[in-house]
Parts: C-alpha cells; structure tokens; sequence
C-alpha cells in the first residue's frame, strides 16, 4: 500500500488531510441535493444520494479505499453516519450498492474485503440518522446465491434497484428465478425508523 496508508493516515496531518477531503466531499453531497431539493420538492418527488460500497480493505484499520474516496472510515470516524446525516438534512434517500455480495470471497490479502459488514454499517448509519435506506446490486447476478443475499437485508432496505439486467436473466428458469426474487423481495415489510 501507500506509505500514507501505512500510518501516515494518524499522523496530525494524516487525520487533518482525510478530515478536510471528507468534509469537501460532505459540502459537494450538499450543494447537489440543496439544489435537487429546490428543483423537486414542489413536485413531491423522492430523491437520493448514491453511496458507493467500497468493501475493499474494509478490514484493514486504515480503510484505505474507503478514504482514499473521501469516505473518513478510520481512527473512530463513522463515514456513513456523516452521509446519512447530510442526507437527512436534505430529505434525501441513502442509496447503497453492493447488497448482493457476500463476504468471505475476498477477505485474504490483497483485498481484505467484507461487504456484509460495510452494508451493516451503512443500514446503521441510516437508522440513526432516520433516513430511507435504499440498495442496489454492484455485479451481475446469475442465481439464488446472489438473490438471498440481498433478501437477507430485504428488511431494511425502504427500496431496491436492480442493476445489471442481462438477456440470460430474462430467459428460461433465470427468469422464473429472477421473478420469484421480485416476489419476495416485494413481500419483506419495510422498515419505519425513518418516519420518526
């Protein structure tokens, strides 16, 4: 990795510098959904931020990827908490990816990924925050592994985007596959800790 994420991340610099590109990041998030929230809100219109689940070196203390994106995960910082509450400020949706992959695939070196426990963090972000919480897949999904995935965290999920619809998936037992997930996901009762 980069000597900056070999330590120099807890320096006094370190700490200053991630502070600063995450608090950028938060005032950009800002200015967009404040002029999307005076674009649709007369509308009564429902609008989101898209937050990328960035599950590599997740298990590292330095979160490198995470705060190599502006994302300050590391040294005690909840980077979700501080989106979701941007969010909130502007009545806006959390939208996250990466709802359908399951860790343990890429948790040895050099990847040290756990997306289950990223997502986890997420949908606690936004519970605390009392924002909507939205998913999305982030790869294509050919079989049930993928499906229950997501329907496992189908509960706390106010929405779901399906990305990556291919033409295998909309033909035989891969379509009656992919509508009997639709069925169910549609079944899970959503959440209302965000009406509070």
């Amino acid at each position: 990795g980069a000597p900056f994420f070999r330590g120099e991340y807890k320096s006094e610099f370190g700490r200053a510098w991630l502070k600063w590109y995450a608090g950028e990041l938060l005032a950009h998030g800002d200015r967009v959904l404040a002029r999307a929230e005076r674009v649709f809100a007369p509308y009564k219109v429902e609008w989101s931020g898209k937050v990328a689940g960035l599950h590599w070196l997740y298990l590292t203390k330095s979160h490198a990827a995470e705060c190599s994106a502006g994302y300050y995960n590391a040294d005690g910082n909840d980077a979700y908490s501080d989106i979701a509450a941007m969010l909130k400020r502007r009545g806006a949706t959390f939208d996250f990816t990466c709802f359908e992959i399951q860790t343990g695939r890429d948790t040895g070196d050099p990847y040290l990924s756990d997306p289950e426990a990223l997502v986890w963090q997420a949908k606690c972000a936004a519970e605390k925050n009392k924002v909507k919480l939205a998913g999305e897949n982030a790869l294509t999904i050919d079989g049930w592994d993928g499906y229950d995935t997501i329907l496992k965290k189908g509960g706390f999920l106010d929405s779901f985007c399906f990305l990556r619809l291919t033409d295998d998936l909309l033909q035989g037992h891969r379509l009656s596959e992919f509508k009997s997930f639709v069925g169910r996901l549609a079944a899970i009762k959503r959440p209302t800790y965000f009406r509070a």
